[in-house]
């Protein structure tokens, strides 16, 4: 039986796919790390509030079909952490934090999310067209 011996032309290609591996992996993260101007929106029945995440710890009451919901919001997350519904299904859906995200309490009413500079100017935008 032979032993298998590296060339030189084996060693290039093994550190060429390793340092492929680490550009493309530190590329995805600096891309998601990037700080885009991000909205809070949160919608209830009697009120829609609007908000620029800022980087200071705010709570947030909102009233909702069966009553008030607690809202957190730090610089780094958002996180509904009282709700007047059955299940409390929204509190333990955890916090956000990306753009395209949400929170919903389906029993309150009341719908918590992040959204992009980008996605808020095209949710402005008028309809084109109509079809029935």
């Amino acid at each position: 039986m032979e032993k298998f011996k590296f060339k030189i032309g084996d060693f290039i290609l093994v550190i060429l796919i390793i340092g492929l591996s680490i550009f493309f992996f530190l590329n995805k993260f600096s891309k998601e790390k990037k700080h885009e101007k991000k909205y809070l929106i949160i919608e209830s029945p009697y009120e829609k509030l609007r908000y620029k995440i800022i980087p200071q710890n705010k709570k947030i009451k909102i009233k909702g079909r069966l009553g008030y919901s607690t809202i957190l919001v730090t610089s780094n997350y958002v996180k509904m952490i009282d709700s007047p519904c059955p299940n409390k299904l929204c509190i333990k859906q955890g916090k956000i934090f990306k753009s395209g995200e949400s929170i919903i309490c389906v029993p309150n009413q009341i719908i918590v999310k992040i959204v992009s500079e980008k996605s808020l100017s095209m949710q402005t935008q008028e309809v084109d067209v109509i079809c029935r």
